[in-house]
């Protein structure tokens, strides 16, 4: 038990380096240098405006998948890992599936008090990383990823953000990402926005320093 313990302790600790080490334009650099990707960090449109919803006919995805994802969670529980990962998988997805819509894919940190409502009154697209709380969010055409700290208070956010009407991807919990590591995470996301085995592959190349 007190070896368990230590271990998620040193994943928080970890967590909370990152948190400050990695800033939001380092983000945007690596995942337009590595992926080879041109995403767009400005307000942007398309002709004719974005759906409401995105989802590509026939294409088989366990995530809901919305027009904005939203990161959350509190300090210490791996959110910057949530994030970037949300960011390269939903990029990955947009670009197979609805490529004329992946350059309109920015991505942005609301601080507490900001709030969601933007999300509402944009034309484009945007993956965003917030400690606020998700409500925040609500009917914002936004799909939730979260974190916790064990399974069980995973459960537990996964079905209390259900029942509130959010829609809900992914609980990220520290416990589970002892088990798995960075490659069953990776795992997760692939088969949440059905994506192939050679992104699984590049992804897992990719995010195999963190």
């Amino acid at each position: 038990m007190k070896s368990k313990k230590a271990t998620l302790a040193f994943l928080a600790a970890y967590a909370t380096i990152a948190s400050f080490v990695l800033s939001y334009f380092a983000v945007r650099d690596i995942i337009a240098t590595s992926m080879s990707t041109s995403f767009r960090y400005e307000e942007s449109g398309s002709k004719g405006g974005i759906r409401s919803e995105i989802i590509s006919p026939g294409k088989q995805t366990l995530f809901p998948i919305r027009k904005h994802m939203v990161t959350h969670g509190h300090p210490r529980t791996a959110t910057t890992l949530l994030f970037n990962m949300v960011a390269v998988t939903y990029f990955l997805y947009l670009q197979q599936n609805e490529p004329d819509l992946a350059p309109a894919l920015n991505v942005k940190f609301r601080r507490r008090g900001e709030g969601g409502k933007f999300l509402r009154h944009v034309n484009s697209l945007h993956v965003v990383k917030t400690h606020s709380s998700v409500d925040e969010f609500l009917n914002c055409n936004a799909t939730i990823f979260t974190t916790a700290m064990d399974r069980k208070e995973a459960a537990k956010i996964s079905e209390r953000l259900s029942q509130e009407g959010h829609a809900v991807a992914f609980v990220q919990d520290m416990e589970s990402l002892k088990e798995i590591g960075i490659p069953g995470l990776v795992r997760t996301y692939i088969k949440g926005f059905g994506l192939s085995k050679s992104n699984e592959e590049e992804m897992i190349k990719y995010f195999s320093n963190w």
